[in-house]
């Protein structure tokens, strides 16, 4: 088997010697840049389905009638906390520049990691959705691809 002690050590060296801290902060600003990309486009989705009734979903049991748009005004809104997360993460590495004791650089992977996360979150939930609009034939396959 697996010797998970030894594997995680590994890991953690890996992710905090390898990856210096400064890239920690260009990948959040990169990350950030094409967040505010989607943060558009969810937008636009939002303004031009905002009158298209949809059901409402709960573990893929029709819930509630609501409209397209408004779903993706609740993706919007999640997409808009991550970018207030990423933006308050950069922020921080900015201000505390590159401290390297070892109590410290677990606090910066512990909430760069927590921060990722959350946006992994919001983008499975989001997903989710657009998959079940077109499993119901709410939406075209082919339309969303375009964008």
């Amino acid at each position: 088997g697996i010797d998970w002690w030894r594997y995680y050590n590994v890991k953690k060296c890996v992710y905090t010697r390898v990856f210096p801290f400064h890239k920690k902060r260009m990948e959040l600003e990169n990350l950030t840049k094409e967040l505010l990309v989607v943060i558009k486009i969810l937008e636009n989705f939002a303004l031009k389905w905002k009158a298209m009734p949809t059901l409402g979903f709960t573990h893929f049991q029709p819930a509630q009638l609501t409209t397209v748009g408004k779903r993706a005004c609740l993706w919007l809104q999640d997409m808009i906390w991550d970018l207030r997360n990423f933006e308050r993460c950069i922020y921080d590495r900015k201000c505390t520049g590159e401290l390297d004791s070892d109590n410290f650089m677990r606090k910066v992977n512990i909430d760069v990691a927590s921060t990722l996360s959350s946006f992994a979150s919001s983008c499975h939930k989001t997903a989710t959705d657009i998959r079940l609009l077109v499993n119901i034939k709410e939406l075209n396959v082919t339309e969303l691809r375009n964008k």
